[in-house]
């Protein structure tokens, strides 16, 4: 096939998807939009959309908008359409990238559905939050580190900071990995293609986006019947020293670090990202439920494809929010989602310290470029 005639097909095969992704939306807009309003569906997502209106972003001092200013840059044309589009559109673009994390391993249409229907994205969908598009970036951003591709990896780094607190752990393993196995003009790339979109985004909204996350409203939900959080769970255990409360973050915090170090290799993995994950949202101020779905579509779902029982076991405690998610089980459902991060968060870990010394090779120097 001669480059002619490849490139003729590249632009028929890149319009054929372009249309299937056109009516796809338009379908998804349809339906989002013939959703009852009695049903209080999106949660969230109004908020986020009112302060997107035409372009806008506008940080509210107590509800609304929280993602930094250059996370939210590709989502502003969403303020264009009308809100239900909006929530429409959001959704079709968290389950696209849903669907692009999963491993294409054998039975790869089977983590599509474990992950697509389970109760983490449900939540995320109808809440109408970011937490997928998370995914995607983290996704992203390994590619981009292990393939040594700045661009990507700058990408996945702005996408995956919707909510820093799910992922503050990840880039300090990141950010050291990068100093010590990228060569200079690699880093100098990366860190000009994230500063192009960061800095003007800071200039633009950055002072806002502070107030709005650390102003007199700052801890507002921290503590609350919804926080996730280690140090939340413990002081509701009855844990009143906060020097005993600092000293279990500090162990808990070294020990998720000291093993994404001890156990490091020229890859970064998605077990570690799992893991990585998990312990950002135990160990950050506040976290919520939904968020969940960071750590289990990192590394649950591909742990289907080599442990399936051990994954099992994390799919049933996860969708069993299905049936535990009433209102009537508000005052313990923090404990239980609390307590099923901690065990993705441990069984990551197990994965990590079971598997054998990574060995420095040049081959893996190769699969990492």
């Amino acid at each position: 096939m001669n480059v002619k005639t490849l490139n003729k097909r590249i632009v028929f095969e890149t319009a054929i998807v372009g249309i299937i992704l056109l009516a796809i939306a338009f379908f998804f807009i349809r339906f989002f939009e013939q959703i009852p309003p009695q049903t209080g569906w999106p949660i969230d997502w109004p908020a986020f959309w009112q302060a997107m209106r035409y372009g806008n972003l506008s940080y509210a001092s107590v509800d609304g908008l929280r993602p930094p200013p250059w996370s939210m840059l590709p989502l502003l044309p969403l303020g264009f359409v009308s809100m239900r589009a909006g929530w429409a559109l959001l959704s079709l673009l968290s389950l696209i990238a849903l669907i692009l994390s999963v491993p294409r391993r054998r039975f790869y249409w089977l983590g599509i559905v474990v992950l697509v229907v389970s109760f983490p994205t449900a939540r995320v969908l109808v809440d109408g939050n970011f937490e997928a598009l998370i995914v995607g970036g983290v996704v992203l951003a390994l590619y981009g580190f292990n393939r040594r591709r700045p661009l990507a990896l700058a990408a996945g780094v702005i996408l995956a900071t919707f909510k820093p607190q799910a992922v503050f752990l990840l880039l300090i393993v990141l950010a050291v990995e990068l100093v010590r196995q990228w060569p200079r003009r690699d880093l100098i790339r990366f860190a000009g293609y994230t500063a192009a979109v960061v800095v003007p985004a800071m200039l633009w909204r950055g002072q806002d986006w502070l107030l709005a996350m650390f102003g007199q409203n700052f801890g507002r939900y921290t503590g609350s019947l919804i926080d996730v959080t280690l140090i939340a769970t413990l002081r509701r255990l009855g844990f009143d020293s906060p020097a005993l409360i600092g000293v279990i973050w500090l162990g808990f915090v070294g020990l998720t670090l000291y093993t994404a170090f001890a156990r490091s290799s020229n890859r970064f993995g998605r077990t570690k990202a799992s893991l990585l994950t998990a312990g950002s949202l135990l160990a950050a101020p506040y976290a919520a439920g939904n968020s969940l779905l960071v750590p289990y579509a990192l590394g649950v779902i591909p742990l289907l494809f080599v442990k399936p029982a051990q994954a099992l076991v994390l799919v049933v405690l996860v969708n069993l929010s299905f049936v535990l998610n009433r209102p009537e089980n508000v005052g313990w459902l923090a404990y239980y989602n609390a307590g099923v991060l901690l065990t993705m968060w441990g069984v990551m870990l197990w994965q990590i310290w079971s598997e054998q010394r990574p060995v420095r090779t040049a081959a893996h120097l190769d699969i990492a470029a």
